[in-house]
């Protein structure tokens, strides 16, 4: 299976069910080795980055909820409307977050290889705080498209 910017959300929600299970029940653990698997999947995209993102969502400034993205953006060149770029994810969202978690950006171009982005990854707080924590939904998306 190859993936591109069309294929890339189908062949993430495959993974998904290939490993039984689906939004909006992902523990963290699996979603994560999901991820990794996705990650190595041949792009037919270029660029082709992957990228650890964490974000306060505020629409309710009294109950903040923690995001956790991670993502692999792909871009293809369409020949009449140029490139176009899609941002495929797995989302986590955490009701009753500690207030300490930081906004993170983290991606894969930083790195000289796709592993040590990934263990980098793994050694941030964020990312631990999640592995121990239950989303209140998580979900396979599009988070960005250009």
């Amino acid at each position: 299976m190859r993936v591109n910017t069309l294929k890339a959300l189908p062949a993430l929600k495959y993974l998904l069910a290939d490993a039984r299970t689906e939004p909006p029940d992902i523990p963290v653990r699996v979603g994560w080795d999901i991820f990794q698997k996705f990650l190595r999947l041949p792009a037919d995209s270029s660029p082709d980055t992957a990228c650890f993102q964490t974000a306060w969502l505020r629409e309710n400034p009294d109950a903040p909820v923690f995001e956790m993205l991670m993502g692999r953006q792909l871009t293809d060149v369409d020949p009449t409307l140029g490139p176009i770029t899609r941002l495929v994810a797995l989302q986590f969202l955490f009701d009753d977050a500690p207030s300490h978690l930081t906004e993170l950006e983290i991606w894969s171009a930083d790195f000289p290889s796709l592993d040590r982005f990934l263990e980098h990854v793994e050694r941030q707080g964020e990312f631990e705080y999640a592995l121990d924590a239950m989303p209140s939904t998580a979900d396979a998306i599009l988070a960005e498209e250009k």
